[in-house]
């Protein structure tokens, strides 16, 4: 069932031909072994929706928002001082490394991001600073800049994301639409709401 449906969203992401605003592959000249990517959607309602994209090379690992013993959590800062960010974290991996267990990732990895502003930035700039490890743990941080003023298409957006990472997102949308609907009769507090989430995406790593 993951597979059609995997394939059905990939499908109606081909039938766009607009770009997002992207800021490219970010390399920084003392950390050779990742890179990094962001591409924005457009403003709606207060919010912009983004993919952050990460490349390692063999051997390296970064964190995943509760990173366990010696690790760092990804955070992205922005100057726009109305602008903050909500992660939408994948499953991790667990590694276990000379007696200290940390989760994180492998490889690469796709985050969701939503950012939200009490009103639409034409542009938005910014650092992301990232934890990678292999024998030696390395603290970067990747200057982020976006034209967020370009007409976007959000099909495009997905399409950067791996197969889990589609079919994951789909789930934590509609829970979230499940939630709203239940709003009223339901006084469940927002960290709740997201933990469910949370557990949502690890069921379909």
């Amino acid at each position: 069932m993951r597979s059609v449906l995997t394939a059905f969203v990939l499908f109606l992401f081909t039938l766009t031909t607009v770009h997002a605003a992207d800021t490219g592959w970010t390399e920084m000249p003392h950390n050779d072994h990742a890179r990094v990517r962001v591409t924005s959607d457009q403003w709606k309602d207060g919010k912009l929706r983004l993919l952050l994209a990460v490349e390692l090379q063999p051997g390296w690992k970064t964190y995943w928002q509760s990173p366990g013993e010696g690790g760092v959590a990804p955070e992205l800062t922005w100057q726009e001082a109305s602008a903050g960010t909500q992660w939408f974290w994948p499953a991790p991996q667990r590694f276990d490394v000379a007696g200290l267990s940390t989760q994180g990732y492998g490889g690469s990895v796709v985050f969701p991001l939503e950012v939200t502003a009490a009103q639409a930035l034409p542009a938005l700039s910014g650092t992301l600073t990232l934890s990678t490890c292999s024998n030696v743990c390395i603290l970067t941080d990747y200057p982020v800049s976006l034209d967020t003023s370009e007409p976007v298409s959000y099909t495009h957006l997905r399409a950067h994301e791996t197969g889990r990472n589609l079919v994951c997102r789909l789930l934590l949308e509609k829970k979230k639409k499940k939630y709203k609907r239940k709003k009223k009769k339901n006084k469940k507090n927002k960290t709740t709401v997201i933990n469910d989430m949370l557990r949502c995406t690890a069921t379909c790593a």
